[in-house]
């Protein structure tokens, strides 16, 4: 046999040598991959392996009145929580637990054996259940601080200021509205665990602080919102009525001092009602406004100059508007009157004139002018636009039955609306509930929310006419019941 060619032999050496130093510079080349570009990754990684969390809920921002009286704060409880892949035995631990904190086994058991990685087992027990959890040291079973919401004046504003949930989080109200000021920013607490996923007491630990949730500052007043509910229940109540409500505005810059639904509830008991009777109607519900429209139908008529107060209108106790006869709501009429004397008198038919001398076009035009068909923008969920016909739609007999509140939908806010237009000298303002934001403590403003000025619907001379006609009709006409002695209405 004749020996391998030397040349041969020193080309697969090399070959071999150059392979090996590839590999090696490939394994050199990921080992900087990992240890120095990836290594905060890595790091990170390991960390989360060994420092589980435990999520610390700041406490939610306080809400005050506009004089500084606090309506809901938040307060630190204790709570037991459980993570679940730490159980060692959830049958017996269930049984333990549901002993010392007067639980269901069953209800217990079902939450250990939770596919989570966290779950509260009792957010309010009582300090000595809390102390007995504390005292059985049951691997995965802890007790922490937790915030629980508070409201301090039980059922007052409660349709204003809503609910908040378990979790710090605002479900309705104010408290969904603003949550994203109110709720914070979480911190943490991190504890080392072993590989088995045990704790160690002497291990590494870290916090990470939680910033609390700034405060609100309402425009609301405490006392006239109490005045507010007194009085509607008592109305409510001696009326026979189903529900009722009141608000009051600031109609120079839309400011709520008042907003009172009844029947009410307690938001520190709101799962004890039912949902229906939370509902804030009167920014959520839509109705026919009847003969409270005419005072739209008023300012558009005074405006366009096709009535003055002094104008001669006769009615027989009715009008034709093409093949329908719509009906005064006195039988007979009123018979010969001026306007004055016609909105004292509440007259169906003299309002659907002006309505059809008006036309659908430019009537359509002062409606929408006056915020009615849309939202008012009211800091609030759920607001509702009301329906205003399409233009299309509305042929004489529908327009004249809208120039007395038929017809059409408006909420209780949007009349408020377009009424504090009037009494402001002609300015659409947009309502708010809030006047600051400040810092948790509430020391400091971090945001102020100012008069908002949505358009001008009518002149001050127009205004200031409409609201002398308006007082007119309350001293001597159909809304004598509004009249307070020493005041003018």
């Amino acid at each position: 046999m004749s020996g391998l060619n030397p040349f041969m032999i020193r080309k697969r050496t090399t070959l071999l040598l150059l392979g090996i130093f590839g590999v090696i510079g490939i394994l050199i080349g990921r080992l900087f991959y990992i240890q120095g570009i990836k290594a905060n990754y890595y790091h990170g990684l390991a960390e989360d392996q060994r420092l589980r969390d435990i999520r610390v809920e700041p406490m939610r921002g306080t809400i005050f009145d506009r004089k500084m009286n606090t309506l809901a704060f938040s307060f630190e409880t204790e709570a037991v929580y459980a993570i679940p892949y730490q159980i060692k035995n959830a049958q017996a631990d269930a049984k333990i637990i549901a002993e010392k904190l007067n639980l269901s086994e069953k209800e217990v058991y079902s939450k250990l054996t939770k596919k989570t990685s966290f779950v509260w087992i009792k957010l309010k027990p009582a300090p000595e259940e809390a102390q007995a959890i504390k005292e059985a040291r049951i691997p995965g079973v802890e007790v922490a601080q937790k915030a629980q919401r508070f409201y301090l004046q039980g059922s007052l504003a409660a349709h204003l200021l809503g609910i908040s949930g378990i979790d710090n989080q605002g479900l309705e109200g104010i408290e969904k509205y603003y949550d994203q000021f109110l709720r914070g920013i979480p911190g943490s607490e991190q504890a080392e665990y072993d590989s088995k996923g045990n704790y160690i007491p002497m291990g590494e630990r870290r916090f990470i602080d939680a910033q609390n949730g700034a405060s609100l500052v309402l425009t609301v007043d405490q006392v006239i919102q109490y005045i507010a509910e007194r009085e509607l229940e008592k109305a409510v109540v001696e009326n026979g009525a189903k529900r009722g409500a009141v608000i009051l505005m600031d109609p120079m810059n839309g400011e709520i001092l008042a907003l009172a639904n009844y029947p009410t509830f307690d938001p520190n008991r709101y799962a004890q009602f039912p949902s229906a009777q939370r509902r804030n109607w009167v920014l959520a519900d839509q109705f026919e406004p009847g003969s409270t429209f005419k005072i739209i139908t008023a300012a558009a008529a005074l405006e366009e100059g096709i009535v003055r107060r002094d104008s001669p209108f006769f009615d027989p106790g009715y009008i034709v508007v093409e093949d329908r006869t719509l009906k005064c709501w006195r039988a007979g009429g009123h018979g010969s009157q001026t306007f004055v004397e016609a909105a004292e008198n509440s007259c169906n038919p003299v309002f659907a004139s002006l309505a059809l001398r008006l036309g659908q076009q430019k009537f359509l035009q002062y409606i929408r002018a006056f915020g009615f068909g849309e939202q008012t923008g009211i800091d609030f969920p759920g607001e509702a636009k009301g329906i205003i016909p399409p233009l299309a739609r509305i042929k004489n007999v529908e327009l004249a039955t809208i120039g007395f509140g038929q017809g059409i939908s408006i909420t209780p806010i949007q009349l408020l609306s377009a009424l504090s237009a009037i009494a402001n000298g002609g300015e659409l303002v947009q309502p708010r509930l809030v006047k600051e934001i400040r810092t948790p403590d509430g020391q400091d403003v971090l945001k102020e929310f100012s008069k908002n000025t949505i358009r001008r619907v009518i002149s001050k001379e127009t205004a200031r006419e409409l609201a002398t006609i308006l007082s007119s009709v309350v001293e001597n006409g159909s809304g004598n019941r509004a009249r307070i002695a020493g005041y003018t209405v």
